[in-house]
């Protein structure tokens, strides 16, 4: 009995010895730490050969050559220098100005870049008080303004530098004398030497590291524009585009030869009227709220004979007060001066004398000012038959175009349209 309990017993014990361990509380996995998102590189612009170029000059392993020629000269330091770009031979790769100061003095150095390396092309002497530069519209070269304090006096002169076969040559004298008047110096303006010149601006400074200038160089303007441009920077060798026409069919036309004998300032809008992706030019005599006096012509590029053309034939336009062209080709200008009234005209038409009032509204007033009858009438084709409203509606079409961006004939307006064109700063 004894032996049977202890074997009993035994086997309690050794099936207790076999029972599993309790299971454990399961650990939470600790959590990975959250990676930030690398961030996306920049876009590396790619580069011309001669923006590779300058920036290498200007930044790389050309500068410390070019630092150590300089520092040579005394009075000279990289610190001291600065630069521009220019499009000297209008060839459409712009040239480098280096202007570096020492001793009071400025000195230009000027690089080319028709390949991968930039090629020295001369230098010349910018004076000791005055160092700009101005552009030569239409021609080979760059206008230099200097001037210094002599003993005798301030000088001051001009000089004007070509580009050849990559070499800077000329050096023509063009000025260097002032005039005095009422106790002040009067030096001559740029535009005695060169027609449409202007200031290239101020450079950008090598100790900001800056190479901006050097990405955003605009390219050369388009056959287009630069035919535009030189309509309206030298009126005087296109005057059959600005000639006043005898004919102008409103009831304002008694006033033209007054606005004529004026002298009004040109103004000009670039719009694309017939919506083919490039923009006319429209010229204007005088500026009223916000459109011009006179609408004097509608020019156009031909692409096949590259040149301007008249594009609306030889007719000038009544004082307006609105100018709206639409897609069918109708363009009308509403006009609210002494009543209201809209004329209609056809692009493709060349009659002068071929336009139709649309509506026409005329005001009569006593002699207090009062309004006491208005007029009404209804709207005419070109052949005097009434228009229901949705004829009128269907010669004219759906959309129009309004030429509301007049700006003043000047270089810097002129400058501006173009870039906002191009989306691009234009120097």
């Amino acid at each position: 009995m004894k032996r049977r309990l202890g074997l009993l017993l035994c086997a309690l014990l050794l099936l207790s010895g076999c029972r599993p361990a309790p299971a454990e509380e399961p650990v939470p996995p600790t959590p990975s730490p959250v990676q930030a998102p690398e961030p996306t590189p920049e876009p590396t612009p790619t580069l011309e050969s001669w923006q590779a170029g300058y920036i290498q000059l200007i930044q790389g392993d050309g500068r410390e050559e070019r630092d150590k020629a300089w520092e040579a000269e005394k009075g000279f330091s990289s610190a001291e220098i600065d630069y521009l770009l220019y499009d000297v031979d209008k060839d459409g790769l712009p040239e480098l100005f280096l202007r570096r100061l020492g001793a009071g003095k400025f000195y230009f150095d000027v690089y080319t870049c028709p390949g991968e390396d930039p090629l020295f092309a001369g230098k010349f002497y910018g004076g000791r008080l005055a160092s700009n530069l101005y552009s030569c519209p239409r021609e080979n070269g760059v206008l230099s303004e200097a001037s210094r304090a002599d003993p005798s006096g301030e000088t001051h002169w001009w000089r004007k530098f070509t580009l050849e076969d990559g070499i800077l040559e000329g050096a023509e004298l063009l000025d260097e004398v002032l005039w005095w008047e009422e106790d002040e110096w009067f030096p001559a303006k740029p535009e005695d030497f060169v027609p449409g010149a202007m200031p290239l601006g101020e450079p950008t400074g090598l100790s900001s590291a800056d190479i901006r200038p050097v990405l955003d160089y605009a390219p050369p303007l388009e056959p287009w524009q630069e035919a535009y441009r030189d309509i309206l920077l030298y009126p005087e060798e296109c005057g059959e585009f600005y000639a006043v026409a005898e004919h102008i069919p409103s009831e304002n036309s008694w006033q033209l030869e007054e606005i004529a004998e004026d002298k009004l300032p040109c103004y000009f809008s670039l719009s694309d009227l017939n919506q083919d992706g490039k923009p006319e030019l429209l010229l204007g005599l005088g500026i009223r709220y916000n459109d011009p006096e006179i609408l004097l012509n509608i020019l156009s590029w031909n692409e096949e004979s590259g040149s301007v053309e008249d594009m609306d034939g030889p007719r000038t336009y009544p004082l307006m007060d609105l100018l709206f062209f639409y897609d069918t080709g109708y363009f009308g200008t509403i006009n609210g001066a002494g009543g209201l009234y809209t004329e209609f005209w056809h692009l493709k038409d060349k009659d002068p004398d071929h336009y139709w009032y649309g509506y026409e509204r005329s005001a009569q007033f006593n002699d207090d000012g009062e309004l006491v009858a208005v007029k009404e009438f209804p709207f005419e084709d070109t052949n005097g038959e009434q228009l229901t409203l949705q004829e009128y509606y269907d010669l004219l079409g759906e959309s129009a175009v309004s030429a509301t961006n007049w700006q003043e004939a000047t270089e810097e307006n002129i400058q501006k349209a173009f870039s906002s064109i191009a989306g691009k700063e234009v120097p």
